[in-house]
């Protein structure tokens, strides 16, 4: 039973670090477009994309003024760096891989006679 949960969490690892990949970055700007703060930003491919800014003080940070975005379906943006849960799903997977190779070390120990 660990082995299957095993290869899943693998399994999902791999097609979330594939997800996460798709995200990409680029800088902005805060633009009145039709009287409506707009956030302005040039997409891979060229696109100028502009989506309605719903904050309370929109202003552009100092330093890097990044957002993120995905070219899918969806045209997912947010301003903050996307979270990535790979690593937990690795771990989770190797703990459970070293669970089941542990129980059949035990299993064949306890029956060595």
């Amino acid at each position: 039973m660990a082995l299957i949960a095993a290869a899943g969490f693998y399994a999902f690892a791999v097609a979330e670090r594939r997800r996460d990949a798709e995200w990409k970055s680029t800088d902005y700007q805060i633009a009145v477009l039709e009287g409506q703060e707009c956030l302005v930003f040039h997409t891979a491919d060229g696109t100028v994309r502009s989506e309605l800014l719903v904050l309370e003080h929109p202003h552009v940070p100092e330093g890097a003024a990044l957002v993120y975005y995905r070219e899918d379906k969806t045209g997912s943006w947010q301003l903050e760096k996307p979270r990535s849960h790979v690593r937990f799903l690795y771990w989770t997977a190797a703990s459970l891989l070293a669970a089941f190779v542990l129980s059949k070390v035990l299993g064949v120990m306890a029956h060595w006679n």
